[in-house]
């Protein structure tokens, strides 16, 4: 029994050094440490040869410990070892289903991280652009209630666009300003403040003025100059306190102007004496 015992304090303090580390920001040191409690303490680890797998007792946080282990991982740009933590542990976690809610929270919360280690929603390659927005789109269909979706919603349109993908884009922010992909909550959960001091309502507004700003920047950019005022204008009508309403208000300008050199360059004078005219006025 006193063996026992010990044994179960000192995967506690293993464990509990972990965080602490962690918290600290001493990535390396905390990945140093779930590591070694992983190998003694995870009855599914092979790290200890000396022990068969599944006879060791499992300690009471390994599903904990190595989410945490791929946290920091990421933290030090090891996305894909990563990866490969959260891809095992949401493997055990979906082989053995449970009513637990903290297991049930810890899945969603992997779920999320798993999108992370595709440097999402800034990949670096088109590789992770896609299975990021993979894993982003499944988050989404599977917990759409979850304040998380509404963002990877907005960023799976904000990394297509940083790629270059304009029409995946524009049709991403779209799907974003319609609500597709996230539930709206109401009352006190819209307004109640998250970790990083900011309501669901805050965001979805902040990420909602960004996406109208940005499908007129991916629609000048197309030389599509008449869709670019459309959305820029609807920006100032819908958002006169937003923060980039000036910069709204310019950009139609430059559009009303590219059109008229659009009718100059394709020798259609007629209509660009009219634009122009439209432009001083």
């Amino acid at each position: 029994l006193a063996l026992e015992i010990d044994a179960e304090l000192r995967a506690e303090i293993m464990y509990r050094l972990g965080r602490m580390m962690q918290l600290a920001g001493n990535y390396p040191q905390a990945i140093h440490e779930y590591q070694t409690y992983l190998a003694e303490f995870d009855p599914e680890s092979i790290a200890v040869p000396t022990q068969s797998v599944g006879t060791r007792k499992p300690g009471a946080h390994h599903h904990e410990a190595r989410y945490h282990l791929a946290e920091c991982q990421i933290a030090i740009d090891q996305h894909q070892f990563a990866r490969i933590n959260l891809e095992e542990l949401l493997k055990r976690l979906d082989a053995s289903p449970s009513s637990d809610e903290n297991l049930q929270n810890l899945t969603r919360d992997a779920r999320f991280l798993l999108t992370r280690t595709y440097h999402f929603p800034s990949p670096q390659t088109d590789e992770e652009l896609e299975l990021g927005a993979q894993a982003a789109r499944r988050f989404t269909a599977d917990f759409p209630g979850d304040p998380r979706s509404m963002s990877l919603t907005y960023e799976i349109a904000q990394a297509y666009q940083g790629y270059g993908r304009s029409e995946d884009a524009l049709r991403a922010y779209q799907d974003f300003l319609a609500g597709k992909g996230f539930n709206t909550p109401t009352g006190n959960v819209a307004t109640q403040l998250d970790e990083t001091g900011e309501s669901f309502a805050e965001r979805h507004s902040r990420l909602r003025m960004s996406a109208t700003f940005e499908i007129g920047s991916i629609r000048f950019a197309q030389q599509n100059y008449a869709g670019a005022i459309e959305s820029w204008k609807g920006y100032i009508s819908a958002f006169p306190n937003g923060p980039q309403w000036t910069d709204a208000q310019q950009r139609i300008i430059d559009a009303e102007f590219q059109i008229g050199v659009t009718y100059l360059a394709d020798e259609k004078y007629e209509d660009a004496v009219r634009a122009f005219d439209a432009f001083q006025t």
